[in-house]
């Protein structure tokens, strides 16, 4: 471990750096975009105007794509609820997508975006449970990268609670971070969302998911009635990783 006077001069060199950069913005032309934009402009979908282009005129390549995506977006949540039905011991997932989707709903009562040029989303030809189809402006922020968000960090946090289902949780958080992929390629690709709408989507879903895990102690207690141990021992293991543990070592180590 480094010193004290270390840690303070690394301390100092931070702050001198972040001040450098904010002046650098300040002061220096060019250092920040400047150019004169007619309403929009989306640089990921200046790339990938060809792909667009191409699933545009491949209707049956494209609702193909829409659906596979949208069947693993269906794997995802479904799953996910299914678990909490069965052995959920806490309401962190629903207050989760609750928050996150009462937002996203508030956002886009206030806030428009126009349909990018390009827009392809419309109903593939195969229902799905949880993506609803057609055409809607709904853009800022992406709930399918929220809400993949959210259950991927679900099953990354059951992995680490129930060790007798720990690889199938983690087989559920490697299909959920491919499901976020996925939706990121599809909402680019058929212009169902903007960059910036699925760049806010990942970030408003990981926060709603913290913000989540620290209201449900307070809901499960006085909402649902639960013992304080059973409502507060499903929200300490981000404690412990932090220090490399794990939830069950630090548990039994107490009890013994």
């Amino acid at each position: 471990m480094s010193s004290p006077t270390t840690q303070f001069v690394l301390r100092l060199v931070m702050v001198f750096l972040v001040f450098v950069l904010l002046a650098i913005a300040s002061f220096v032309p060019g250092a920040l975009p400047q150019e004169h934009i007619s309403c929009l402009h989306d640089e990921l979908f200046e790339q990938t105007e060809e792909i667009n282009d191409y699933f545009s005129e491949n209707p049956a390549t494209k609702n193909g794509f829409m659906i596979f995506c949208s069947l693993c977006m269906d794997i995802t949540m479904v799953v996910g609820f299914v678990v909490f039905a069965i052995h959920g011991k806490t309401w962190r997932l629903p207050i989760a997508l609750a928050l996150f989707y009462v937002l996203r709903t508030i956002v886009q009562r206030l806030f428009l975006l126009r349909y990018p040029e390009g827009y392809l989303w419309d109903y593939p030809g195969f229902p799905s449970l949880v993506v609803p189809y057609g055409k809607t402006n709904d853009f800022f922020y992406s709930g399918h990268a929220g809400g993949a968000t959210i259950m991927t960090l679900e099953y990354r946090t059951l992995a680490k609670l129930m060790p007798r289902h720990r690889v199938f949780m983690r087989a559920m958080q490697g299909f959920g971070m491919l499901t976020v992929v996925f939706q990121l390629f599809l909402m680019i690709f058929l212009r169902g969302h903007y960059t910036i709408d699925l760049l806010s989507g990942l970030i408003f879903g990981h926060y709603m998911y913290i913000m989540g895990s620290s209201f449900a102690p307070i809901f499960d207690r006085i909402v649902c009635k639960m013992g304080v141990e059973d409502s507060t021992k499903h929200h300490v293991i981000q404690n412990y990783e932090d220090k490399g543990e794990t939830f069950v070592s630090e548990t039994n180590a107490k009890s013994s």
